[in-house]
């Protein structure tokens, strides 16, 4: 389950007192060696899209450089998402028919599967817990109408990166982690600190602040199982708590999980019932999700 330990929760305690230079410092940790670069067209992308003025001609032009990309756009207009009969056969029109946050999502997507091994099983088991959780991300903000919709599906996608940091850096050792996590009832991220130090929401924050992410969303990410963080402002709790009932709504349904985990009963999620959530609306919020997963998952594994 998406639950907090008080290991977990005095971590992210110190992190918070000192935010500004914390999540810095550990950066000069080995474990943080190394960690992965933000693919320079991405880059130049997201920065594009900070001006609100920027031509689609420009985002074409700079998109066209990741021909990965490019082919994500155009396989999104033609799926049952988009289902209209004149779509654009150019990137620039393209651009302007899915809007510009479905583009920094996209953009988001490729930085994500380049920190995620893509090798075997373990590879797509990463990737489907990330599209599971923005799935869950999305439908939750939704549901609360507290944040936005394609914001919040950015969030859930970007929450378990720090697993795929790991999973590239240590390779069978995080592996053997993540089945010992499963085989013994014990809390991966209590495993995950006995062995590297930190747990992989920390790794995750700390990834997502070096490429200059929202500060909304770092902070969401690394508090998401810190339930009764005080110091975060109210988006960012808000967000937290929808990451949060995502990451549950993944593990209840064994999306991106080694085996599912019937433990969780979505009644009982306090994320759920700090958003006000009302409890018997749960079971059919998790229903919900699934058919959502199940709709979206050909294209985001595709």
């Amino acid at each position: 389950m998406a639950r907090q330990s008080p290991s977990i929760k005095n971590l992210a305690r110190d992190l918070e007192n000192q935010e500004e230079t914390m999540l810095d410092t550990i950066l000069k940790e080995d474990i943080f060696k190394d960690l992965p670069t933000m693919p320079e067209v991405v880059v130049k992308v997201l920065k594009l899209l900070e001006n609100d003025t920027t031509p689609n001609m420009l985002l074409a032009d700079a998109i066209a450089h990741d021909p990965a990309m490019s082919a994500r756009i155009f396989t999104l207009i033609n799926s049952p998402a988009y289902s209209t009969h004149s779509k654009p056969t150019k990137l620039d029109h393209a651009i302007g028919f899915i809007g510009r946050k479905m583009i920094k999502s996209i953009a988001l997507e490729c930085s994500f599967k380049a920190a995620t091994p893509q090798a075997g099983t373990f590879g797509k088991l990463l990737w489907e817990n990330a599209i599971g959780c923005a799935v869950g991300a999305r439908m939750i903000a939704m549901e609360t109408k507290l944040f936005d919709l394609e914001e919040a599906f950015i969030a859930g996608m970007l929450c378990p990166i720090g697993k795929s940091v790991l999973a590239s850096k240590y390779g069978d050792r995080y592996q053997k982690l993540l089945k010992s996590s499963v085989s013994s009832n014990k809390d991966l991220s209590i495993l995950e600190i006995e062995q590297f130090g930190f747990p992989n929401e920390v790794v995750a924050a700390v990834l997502l602040k070096k490429w200059n992410l929202d500060k909304v969303i770092v902070e969401a990410v690394l508090h998401f199982r810190d339930l009764k963080n005080q110091s975060s402002s109210v988006e960012e709790k808000n967000l937290s708590r929808i990451l949060n009932i995502a990451a549950a709504f993944c593990e209840k349904s064994g999306i991106g999980q080694i085996v599912p985990n019937n433990n969780i009963d979505v009644t009982k999620i306090l994320s759920a019932y700090l958003l006000h959530i009302q409890p018997e609306k749960m079971p059919q919020l998790h229903e919900q999700f699934i058919s959502l997963y199940e709709k979206d998952r050909d294209y985001y594994l595709s």
